[in-house]
């Protein structure tokens, strides 16, 4: 092929769609790629979508675009590949193959080629290129591509997502891979700051128990849309990714729904409520990197290349996600990919990208923005307070406040409370003082606060008959009979003012505690 040439050669897209099973070579902005992944045998695959001037359409009332080329690519290892660095860049294809005449194309790993190109940029030299590209007088056409992106507003095009694409809607061991939409993800690095999203359009929602994602409607959901037992489309930010455990922290601004306990009281002490998903606590270092409004969900992802789901996004990049398998263990939310997962790089400057940061900020403005979705309009009146004019904190602030020793007011729920039965609240040793363990959580996180002698008196008002605090206790954990906290649980959300403290002077972080204080339960 001659080089002087190479500038001609490349047929506009509209054209090369209509160009069924010959070979051709094209040049288009990539849009959308995904994670490289195993195929069922021996290779490994990519699907990337692409487009140019000549191929972004319109629906009729021109308020929405459908567009770009898929491209299947396959190659004998994970670096043959395109390592794309953004979406938004360039890439350059020789001898491909469009199928059905509209959508697909395919990259033979014998016969095609490729190159890739930074999109904004003058640069003529490509940043990865397969080793049988050949194509070297591209001047003409990567200037024409790059003057009509200067005007091109990116979208990620949700009403028309890939086949091949996919997170998923959440059912508890179940999956439903039916349908083909859109999520996203989006990666912070650590010292960043983001917001989170209040009200519209729907992210980390109303996940329910037992349900799975897939993309079944034209717009993807907020986790706090989620509903039990259906499937929906979610667009969801990467906020960090574990070490060696192939976890990846996810948020988009929004709460996961509150989940029925199902713990035993009295077994508390011997096996107490979990307070994270992980085994062991995260370092609070790792913590300060969080956003401290939403739900961060933790989700489970195949990290090597020979585990067969897709590879995990490098930290700050958005990504839209299909089938996602998402569970409840231990009244946590967590994500489970499948071999069927697969995920797309989106560009930042994306409409749904940039819809969710509005949403966000929209909430953290908001007087109420720190209160959890689910206790709108305002929590249950089961509890009194001191300080109603403070503004309410999440957990996530409490646990990230940058001094040892401060005081709070949250929303929260009581999930589990040590001793649970309350012939046991009082100090064997001291009738007239509490001391009582409750786990408490909010959409962010959970901790254990204590109630001890005098505040504990105030809590309860003074001291009472085992009929009245079995009662009270009831109604604070949403146990409907009046048992050992055996049956399911739903808990309200209950205001309380909480305080830090140590244990230990010359180690004050490792033993840090927190106290329930100036909150009294109305009995």
């Amino acid at each position: 092929m001659t080089s002087f040439e190479d500038d001609k050669c490349f047929l506009p897209i509209r054209d090369a769609i209509l160009a069924i099973n010959q070979k051709v070579n094209l040049i288009g902005m990539v849009s959308e790629f995904g994670t490289p992944q195993k195929s069922n045998g021996t290779d490994y695959f990519c699907t990337l979508k692409i487009m140019d001037e000549s191929y972004h359409i319109y629906d009729s009332a021109k308020t929405r675009k459908f567009y770009g080329l898929v491209v299947n690519m396959f190659a004998s290892s994970i670096e043959d590949l395109p390592q794309i660095n953004s979406v938004g860049d360039i890439i350059c294809f020789s001898q491909m193959k469009t199928h059905d005449g509209i959508t697909l194309a395919s990259y033979s790993k014998k016969g095609s080629s490729f190159a890739l190109f930074t999109g904004k940029s003058r640069s003529l030299t490509s940043y990865q290129s397969s080793s049988n590209f050949r194509l070297s007088n591209l001047k003409k056409s990567l200037s024409r591509l790059r003057t009509w992106m200067l005007d091109f507003q990116l979208d990620s095009g949700l009403d028309e997502s890939l086949d091949s694409l996919p997170l998923r809607e959440i059912k508890e061991k179940e999956t439903d891979l039916g349908s083909n939409k859109p999520l996203l993800l989006r990666g912070m690095k650590n010292n960043a700051t983001f917001d989170s999203g209040l009200r519209e359009s729907l992210l980390l929602g109303k996940m329910k128990n037992k349900t799975t994602f897939d993309s079944g409607l034209k717009e993807p959901l907020l986790l706090r849309e989620i509903s039990e037992n259906q499937t929906s489309d979610l667009i969801l930010h990467v906020s960090e990714l574990s070490k060696g455990v192939k976890m990846l922290y996810v948020w988009d601004g929004t709460d996961v729904p509150p989940l029925i306990c199902q713990s035993v009281l009295s077994t508390e002490m011997e096996n107490p409520l979990p307070l994270q998903f992980e085994e062991l606590p995260l370092p609070r270092e790792v913590l300060c990197t969080f956003p401290s409004v939403g739900t961060i969900m933790r989700v489970m992802a195949a990290k090597t290349k020979d585990e067969g789901g897709p590879l995990v996004p490098n930290s700050g990049t958005w990504v839209k996600i299909l089938c996602i398998l998402c569970k409840a263990r231990f009244g946590l939310w967590y994500g489970e990919c499948t071999s069927s997962t697969k995920l797309w790089i989106l560009s930042n400057e994306d409409s749904s990208v940039t819809q969710r940061l509005r949403i966000s900020e929209e909430r953290l403005s908001s007087v109420s923005g720190r209160m959890p979705y689910s206790a709108f309009p305002w929590p249950s009146h089961i509890t009194e307070i001191n300080h109603e004019n403070v503004p309410n904190c999440t957990l996530m602030d409490v646990l990230t406040y940058k001094e040892v020793t401060s005081k709070f007011k949250c929303v929260v729920r009581v999930v589990a409370m040590c001793p649970g039965q309350v012939e046991k609240f009082r100090s064997p040793e001291d009738s007239d003082r509490y001391m009582i363990r409750f786990t408490l959580e909010d959409p962010t996180a959970r901790i254990h606060a204590y109630i001890y002698a005098e505040d504990g008196e105030n809590f309860f008002d003074g001291f009472h008959s085992t009929e009245v605090l079995t009662n009270a206790r009831n109604r604070l954990l949403g146990v409907s009979e009046t048992d050992d906290g055996a049956t399911l649980r739903n808990p309200p959300w209950v205001q309380c003012c909480l305080k830090s403290y140590y244990l230990d002077k010359s180690n004050p972080w490792s033993t840090r505690n927190y106290r329930i204080f100036h909150t009294r339960l109305v009995l």
